[in-house]
């Protein structure tokens, strides 16, 4: 994988949910949250560390669209 997008939508309460679909055809997402932006960026990486198995299956690049 390339590319993975994550969309973030801010909560009522201030803080932020990050969701991407890591694969179209079974509806595969990794979904995540954070209270600030900079706590979300780490949630982010960590995310990503747990769903994928190994550095190689990473994608290259990570897209944050708010």
């Amino acid at each position: 994988m390339k590319e993975i997008v994550f969309i973030v939508e801010q909560e009522e309460d201030g803080g932020f949910v990050a969701e991407a679909k890591v694969n179209e055809n079974e509806n595969e997402q990794i979904v995540t949250e954070g209270n600030d932006l900079d706590e979300l960026k780490l949630m982010i990486r960590e995310a990503l560390e747990c769903h994928f198995d190994n550095s190689e299956e990473m994608p290259k690049q990570v897209t944050v669209i708010m």
